[in-house]
């Protein structure tokens, strides 16, 4: 059964996708073209366009150079904007194109950031076919024009008003309901897509109909599968709000629950300070060098004094993904890190371990087999992987230069034994 969730549970989840390594500290470059009502900065590129945002506090400079037909390069991170389900760049530098000599930096068009947008979308199943809830806005006739739905204006419900997604809804659909006028509460459910053109993210909606638990609000139970406790004793007595959109129980079950990630982090610690040793001991938000940027991993197991990581872990609470591998992912590559955990579970059996496999490839491994190779790291009473490598790698070497010497000795018996031969066929010849 599909999970209901709210718009502004929705903004959350994707702004969760666009936290990943690919759409931050990024040079993108296209054409300048100005919003003709408000006369907000697009970029574009081959019909494609993404929206330019540069904060009022940041200390941006050459922003006049965001003018109707200027070709720019822009550097900054890949957000949302929700107000208008868009997504945007946020800028913090500006350069004409021709003048970007940025060696470090690769420079991306607003057509390859939108495909990579499209890819990561596609591939997250949980936005393929999603639920919403929430409240009509913007509806135009004919039907099968785009609109907005919005979380709901009233009730105790905490809503963010500026929180809206676009919804599209084909011809055939749109005519064989009346659902669709402002201010009706609706479920929708369907597909979110990006829309280049405009650089919306949508949900093309397959199906709607009347929101009725938001008529009946008051006597909603609590369906989530957690403590019997978060049940209400009164008509009107309700769960507080989830706190995650990816966790299926409510404000109270997920603050006794065993895998917040807090206690998550807690857990993989004390995991990690189990496996130390041999100067390796565990630490919690340790600074990682992601290029320009410091990024925080939630718990790593480094050799005291250094930044040599053995393993690094990164954690969610209550079940919730995200984008929780692809920032492990970077993690590891980024601090050279041959092993790695990801937890969004209190209990051990239930993470997934990594180990790189060459060329900041990760593959997974077992628990047993994840702790025995990290044990060997750590542990003064046997020798690191790495020191048995060097072992291995001296002990080839001397094979090899015996080999040599071998050949050699036994090339020079052969020169002698051939000039003997050749000495005692000359006897012969001469008797």
């Amino acid at each position: 059964m599909l999970h209901t969730y709210s718009v502004s549970e929705v903004t959350k989840m994707l702004s969760g996708l666009m936290q990943d390594s690919q759409f931050q500290n990024i040079w993108l470059r296209g054409q300048i073209s100005l919003d003709d009502k408000q006369g907000i900065p697009y970029l574009l590129h081959e019909g494609n366009r993404i929206r330019c945002f540069t904060p009022n506090n940041a200390n941006v400079s050459h922003t006049s150079l965001l003018t109707e037909g200027k070709m720019v390069a822009v550097y900054g991170d890949i957000t949302l904007f929700p107000r208008f389900s868009e997504y945007q760049i946020r800028i913090r530098k500006v350069q004409l194109d021709e003048a970007n000599e940025d060696g470090n930096s690769q420079l991306f068009t607003v057509s390859n950031i939108i495909d990579r947008l499209e890819k990561i979308t596609t591939n997250y199943s949980k936005i393929q076919q999603i639920r919403v809830r929430g409240e009509i806005l913007h509806f135009e006739s004919p039907p099968d024009q785009p609109w907005y739905l919005s979380d709901p204006s009233d009730g105790d419900r905490v809503t963010d008003r500026n929180q809206k997604i676009h919804c599209f809804t084909n011809s055939e659909l749109a005519n064989s309901t009346v659902l669709c006028k402002d201010g009706g509460a609706v479920r929708i459910q369907g597909a979110i897509r990006i829309w280049g053109a405009f650089s919306r993210y949508q949900i093309h909606v397959e199906r709607i109909e009347p929101d009725v638990e938001s008529d009946n609000s008051s006597n909603t139970q609590c369906q989530c599968s957690g403590c019997e406790s978060c049940q209400p004793q009164g008509v009107n007595q309700q769960c507080p709000p989830l706190q995650d959109p990816e966790y299926e129980l409510c404000a109270k079950c997920y603050h006794e629950s065993p895998d917040r990630e807090d206690r998550v982090a807690q857990a993989v610690y004390a995991y990690f300070h189990a496996l130390g040793g041999n100067g390796f001991s565990p630490q919690k938000e340790r600074q990682i060098q992601m290029g320009a940027d410091n990024r925080k991993a939630d718990v790593v197991l480094i050799r005291d004094g250094t930044d040599t990581f053995a393993a690094i872990a990164e954690c969610k609470g209550a079940g919730y993904e995200g984008n929780g591998r692809s920032q492990l992912n970077s993690y590891l590559s980024a601090s050279n890190t041959r092993f790695g955990i990801f937890a969004n579970r209190a209990d051990p059996s239930q993470w997934e371990f990594y180990k790189e496999q060459g060329r900041n490839q990760y593959e997974s491994i077992t628990c047993d087999q994840f702790k025995k190779e990290v044990k060997e790291l750590t542990d003064p009473d046997l020798p690191s992987t790495r020191d048995r490598i060097d072992t291995l790698e001296s002990e080839n070497e001397q094979l090899k230069q015996t080999q040599r010497s071998l050949k050699e000795k036994f090339d020079r018996i052969k020169v002698f034994l051939t000039s003997a031969m050749q000495e005692v066929d000359q006897v012969k010849k001469e008797d």
